[in-house]
């Protein structure tokens, strides 16, 4: 099994983050264009508490993980996620929180996917633990749409992964 590993992540984080505002809107238009389900659900932050920088470090995330999906696919054009994929794994999120009680990453470590790509969802447990993310009053919604998102793309990862190594096994 291959693993994204963090430095993937931490180079992926860092190209993101050294977009100039132009460029940063061109990605948010791409990531909308390329990811529009789970681009609009993140987009929500922004609207819904626009003083936080919650939604442009949401995004920030979204296009992170959007790299590194490019990155795995030969034609650098990561397959999208319908809305579908998204009910289904806030569906998943949602029974996942309600029968949790502790911090998520103390107590989800049961999902699958965490085991399979730990780092991946790592980033994830970074951004619940900020501090502003924790005092805010959308706490919930911002855990089950990040908790939807990271295991989207970190199943997807591993699905892709998987497949990369059955073919070197061929």
């Amino acid at each position: 099994m291959t693993l994204i590993s963090e430095q993937q992540l931490d180079e992926a984080a860092a190209l993101q983050a050294a977009r100039t505002d132009e460029e940063w809107l061109r990605r948010s238009d791409e990531l909308f264009d390329r990811q529009k389900a789970l681009f609009l659900e993140v987009l929500t932050f922004a609207r819904d508490d626009p003083a936080s920088g919650h939604g442009k470090s949401f995004l920030d995330y979204l296009s992170s993980l959007q790299f590194i999906g490019d990155s795995l696919t030969q034609q650098g054009c990561f397959p999208p996620f319908e809305g579908s994929d998204l009910a289904a794994a806030v569906k998943e999120g949602a029974s996942a929180i309600k029968e949790q009680s502790k911090l998520p990453q103390t107590e989800w470590a049961n999902v699958e996917s965490m085991r399979r790509q730990p780092f991946v969802w790592a980033q994830l447990f970074k951004i619940l633990e900020r501090s502003d993310v924790q005092s805010s009053s959308l706490i919930q919604s911002i855990i089950l749409t990040l908790w939807a998102v990271t295991k989207l793309y970190a199943d997807r990862f591993t699905e892709i992964l998987d497949a990369r190594d059955g073919a070197k096994l061929n």
